[in-house]
């Protein structure tokens, strides 16, 4: 299967590389991670819920960056995918307790422990990675 670059955007975005469907890194990034060695790069796309109360602005501003996001790692295959489409309308924390119990006991080691207000996003990557590499 190669290795797969996981990224969920955001103000803090976190990223999760799988290679042959392990979790081999994962944390929170201000500079792109490096797309060496990467076969897929796989990029939560922001969609709009129209009961929820968020600025629609930023989520102009995230498009704008899963644009950037996209055309940076244009050297591998890209594919976008809607929260709805690897985790359906699930809370992050049962989103979470689901992933943490597809993770070994070597890959949760690797999962840095991270400030309550950036850790979210590090973790929907983790999904996203376990969602695209089928676990």
């Amino acid at each position: 299967m190669g290795m797969i670059l996981a990224i969920d955007p955001g103000a803090c975005s976190g990223f999760a590389y799988f290679a042959d469907t392990r979790l081999v890194s994962c944390g929170v990034f201000g500079e792109r991670p490096s797309a060496a060695n990467v076969h897929l790069v796989v990029i939560e796309r922001p969609q709009v819920y129209v009961k929820r109360e968020v600025d629609l602005n930023d989520l102009v501003t995230l498009g704008i960056f899963v644009g950037r996001l996209t055309e940076f790692y244009s050297g591998c295959d890209v594919e976008h995918v809607l929260p709805r489409e690897w985790k359906g309308q699930m809370p992050k924390d049962i989103s979470w307790a689901r992933s943490q119990s597809k993770l070994s006991a070597d890959e949760m080691r690797i999962v840095p422990v991270l400030a309550k207000t950036t850790v979210h996003n590090m973790r929907d990557a983790i999904g996203i990675g376990l969602w695209k590499c089928g676990r």
